[in-house]
């Protein structure tokens, strides 16, 4: 096996200020019209990712309740979006308020990933109110693990924990 060189360290600084250049903000208060009604009879999403799909119990479903069954688990998928935004949102703020320098650029992109966090959790829960159901939230007993196992995350693994929360949520 060849050797090689180890990989080249960018400088952090410049990498966030070309993820700064990318951020798009995207404003879903602004940009959807809030006021639209529901379309009675559309599914929420596709029926082949919704849990019963493919079940005898499917089977017996008309096509009323697997369109309820979609908006039910739509709202739980969003309602779970919120909840890991929230929490990503609570890591990002403790790494900004460790001692990090208010002038420097990571710490710009961690504001502006904070504002987007805050912006696709404020759409979750106008789009959960907007389908008619409430939001859900985990368990007291997962809030609780998470704020004690998020004191063990590093600047790196934070923000490797965001690439991979917006992944989730964007599919």
């Amino acid at each position: 096996m060849a050797d090689r060189p180890p990989p080249r360290m960018q400088d952090p600084d410049r990498v966030a200020q070309r993820l700064l250049r990318a951020s798009g903000s995207y404003e879903p208060s602004a940009t959807i019209d809030w006021d639209t009604p529901v379309l009675e009879g559309n599914w929420f999403c596709c029926p082949e990712r919704l849990s019963l799909y493919g079940t005898p119990l499917w089977d017996e479903m008309d096509q009323q309740q697997r369109i309820e069954l979609s908006r039910h688990e739509m709202a739980s998928f969003m309602s779970a979006g919120i909840w890991t935004e929230l929490c990503l949102i609570q890591l990002l703020a403790r790494h900004m308020a460790s001692s990090r320098d208010l002038g420097d650029s990571r710490t710009h992109y961690a504001l502006t990933e904070v504002a987007d966090e805050t912006r696709h959790s404020v759409m979750f829960g106008r789009m959960v109110h907007a389908m008619g159901c409430r939001t859900y939230t985990p368990p007291p007993a997962v809030q609780r693990l998470f704020t004690h196992a998020s004191t063990l995350y590093s600047e790196l693994s934070i923000f490797a924990l965001a690439l991979v929360i917006e992944e989730v949520n964007d599919q």
